[in-house]
């Protein structure tokens, strides 16, 4: 098998087109489905058997090439044209993995594996591997027949697009928002801040500052702005996204909450779950549903008096401004002010010591270090 010696280029975004990626996920959906097609029974020798989980893991690495890079842009640098390509490509997607997940020679295959002598002189990655795959041939409804498993792959590919529709407005909602801002509104900023807000106001071809609902713009304003009615406007504006109370509705995600939470607890229930949390679970370490409640209670519990303290300390500070009732969009801003206080230091004073070739750097140190990956 090839699954653990397996490597995926590095992308070269600069060549990357999108014309050719489209290409290539369609490409890699129709080797996919023609290699399913193929699969009618389980092959007769063990031999046959892992040289069909390899072909598997082969399609899978193919198409995680083109589909990442694709999945990537459209999450990080969204447009029309990256948009459209990746709508375009969801359904035949989602179809073809819940081709996979429901093809019942495709999972005896990796059952007669598992059950075979053979499996013990697997690589405890290959085991794992397998493992996991059978578990997920179970979550994909394999099981399942006539018209729930038709059923299954209606919800699954619903499913699918709800989340995109959803990230979609999230995103819309989120570019929907800028505010030019005054000199006054600038106070307390830090230069770099303000260079940023810069660049966002030449991107809109205008000479002023401005301020979006873009986490670095975002946190720049929570973090440092002096002006609060200017702090509170894009706290309204940020948390109130996608939603009825944003100043602009048409990117309202409640629908699409409704109906997601439904078609999760319909497939759950095909699934043989009570509920979306325990099939959600499924797939996860933690064991069950009761568990995940009492550790979100303790960790409240734990977290309450420290978090109740903190608050103290910034109520204190907010009230040598004036200020007698904190509110959700002082929190960070007043935070700031107490780190610089108990600590005379700012994020800014540490921005220096993590230029972005060290972070990168850092972050790979820490892989190799867990992982045993290298560049």
């Amino acid at each position: 098998m090839t699954l653990e010696k397996a490597t995926l280029p590095v992308p070269q975004f600069d060549q990357i087109t999108l014309a050719q990626l489209q290409h290539n996920i369609e490409q890699a959906i129709q080797n996919g489905q023609n290699f399913l097609n193929e699969l009618t029974q389980v092959p007769e020798t063990i031999q046959q058997q892992l040289t069909v989980i390899e072909t598997v893991d082969v399609l899978e690495n193919n198409m995680s090439e083109s589909w990442g890079v694709l999945s990537h842009l459209n999450a990080v640098m969204n447009n029309a044209e990256t948009r459209e390509v990746y709508q375009a490509l969801l359904p035949s997607l989602s179809e073809y993995y819940t081709q996979i997940g429901q093809h019942v020679a495709l999972f005896q295959t990796y059952q007669n594996v598992y059950d075979n002598s053979i499996f013990a002189d697997l690589s405890a990655a290959q085991q794992s591997a397998i493992k996991l795959a059978l578990r997920d041939f179970k979550l994909s409804g394999v099981a399942l027949e006539g018209e729930a498993k038709k059923r299954y792959a209606e919800i699954s590919a619903r499913l699918s697009q709800l989340s995109s529709d959803f990230s979609n407005h999230v995103l819309d909602s989120t570019q929907a928002y800028s505010k030019v801002l005054t000199a006054d509104q600038l106070k307390g900023l830090p230069q770099s801040s303000i260079e940023l807000l810069k660049q966002y106001g030449q991107q809109r071809e205008l000479d002023q500052p401005v301020a979006t609902l873009d986490i670095p713009s975002y946190l720049a304003i929570m973090t440092y702005a002096d002006d609060r009615a200017l702090r509170e406007e894009l706290y309204h504006a940020y948390v109130t996204r996608a939603s009825d109370q944003a100043a602009d509705t048409q990117f309202d995600n409640a629908p699409f909450m409704v109906e997601i939470l439904s078609l999760r607890q319909e497939m759950a229930k095909l699934l043989g779950f009570d509920n979306y949390a325990e099939y959600s679970l499924a797939s996860k370490m933690a064991p069950d549903v009761a568990t995940v409640d009492q550790f979100l209670v303790d960790l409240a519990e734990h977290a309450r008096t420290p978090a109740l303290k903190e608050i103290d300390e910034l109520k204190a500070i907010a009230q040598q401004d004036g200020i007698d009732e904190l509110k959700a969009w002082d929190s960070t801003y007043y935070s700031e002010k107490l780190k610089v206080q108990q600590f005379n230091l700012s994020q800014e004073d540490l921005k220096p010591y993590f230029p972005a070739p060290k972070v990168i750097q850092g972050l790979f140190n820490v892989v190799k270090r867990l992982y045993g990956v290298s560049k």
